[in-house]
């Protein structure tokens, strides 16, 4: 019998890879918002669960996929803008506020009330971003306090943060920081990785560094790649946006926010981690402030921008625009797993993204690239 259910086993059929698709077309539906100031802060739990926050403390939830949006807001932070949101299903969430003071909150009751998990009195204390590794382990990221960047993680689930040791971390620039443009300049991967974008405005004593900052223990130690030192480009330039689909292939987007239209280098991409970071071989057309990978490709990024929206169909190595793609924009997310997407932007537009596919065989998407 043993024999007979082992020859049975071995004629079983392997696996089926799941289908990989291209994007043929991108197409933007608006939602209806309560919202009216700018929201940089968004996050898709599922096609049906999104999170959005912004200016004016203000924080959105929907449940039934966009049709409706509730207003779930942080009582008393009129004054703040929550430039960054991370959400685990439809009552866990949390929102980064941008400038001072530098505080967090949390919810677990789907924003009906909010915790202040994280305060933090340093006028230097300016945050970009939040992510986690599990629903216990999280990241969040500032601009520098003196001469390294200020790091906090969490290991209880959000309810407490520590501030990452100044020795575990390299050296930063002069006017080296991140960029609050979407919440997405750090991207966390299975098995402790983070990745961490960084850039700077040229000032008179020195000179700008585009960076990536890498971890592959849950943030005990770093190094850091340069991917272009310079003198001579537009304020506020630098890396405002990192995805990764895997430890070594993701795609960095930023340019200059003080000069949208500069597109000398506005767009990387890498497929060998951390140190193989290099500049688009035809990049993005200008300033963007967000790019995710699509999870339903081989390698698919959607990058957004108030400049519009551009799609790599290569991994990040050229890049293509999308002509009806509306412009104001700042944010794109979607879900793990998902084929449907979220934008929000200025006035509290918020919309709906959905891909035109063709399915394809997984030999022929690998050679595309």
């Amino acid at each position: 019998v043993a024999l007979i259910l082992l020859a049975l086993a071995g004629c079983q059929p392997a696996p089926q890879a799941p289908p990989q698709y291209m994007v043929t077309a991108v197409n933007v539906s608006p939602l209806n918002s309560p919202a009216t100031g700018t929201l940089r802060g968004l996050y898709a739990v599922t096609d049906s669960i999104v999170w959005a926050s912004g200016q004016g403390g203000t924080v959105l939830r929907t449940t039934n996929a966009g049709q409706s949006w509730q207003t779930v807001s942080v009582p008393g932070a009129d004054t703040l803008d929550f430039r960054d949101i991370h959400a685990f299903g439809t009552d866990t969430a949390f929102v980064l506020a941008a400038g001072q003071p530098a505080v967090m909150y949390r919810t677990s009751n789907g924003g009906q009330s909010w915790q202040q998990v994280y305060y933090n009195p340093n006028a230097k204390a300016f945050f970009d971003g939040l992510d986690f590794w599990t629903p216990q382990l999280g990241i969040a990221m500032s601009d520098p306090l003196d001469s390294t960047l200020l790091l906090i993680q969490t290991a209880d689930g959000g309810l407490t943060w520590q501030q990452t040791p100044a020795s575990a971390l390299p050296p930063t620039m002069l006017t080296e920081g991140g960029y609050a443009a979407s919440g997405t300049n750090l991207c966390t991967l299975p098995g402790g990785h983070v990745y961490i974008a960084t850039g700077g405005q040229v000032g008179p004593d020195s000179t700008l560094a585009t960076r990536v900052y890498y971890s592959a223990d849950y943030g005990q130690s770093y190094q850091m790649v340069t991917l272009t030192a310079m003198d001579d480009t537009p304020p506020y330039f630098g890396i405002y946006s990192i995805d990764m689909q895997d430890t070594l292939r993701g795609v960095a987007v930023g340019g200059s926010f003080g000069k949208p239209s500069y597109n000398t280098l506005c767009a990387w991409y890498t497929t060998t981690g951390p140190t193989g970071w290099q500049p688009a071989r035809v990049p993005t057309g200008g300033y963007r402030s967000c790019v995710q990978f699509l999870p339903f490709t081989q390698a698919c990024y959607l990058a957004v921008g108030r400049g519009g929206g551009n799609l790599s169909i290569t991994g990040g190595r050229t890049w293509q625009a999308l002509s009806n793609f509306p412009r104001n924009y700042t944010s794109f997310a979607i879900a793990p797993g998902s084929q449907v997407g979220y934008v929000s932007g200025t006035k509290g537009q918020i919309g709906r993204v959905n891909f035109t596919l063709k399915q394809i065989e997984p030999a022929a998407s690998a050679a595309s690239l």
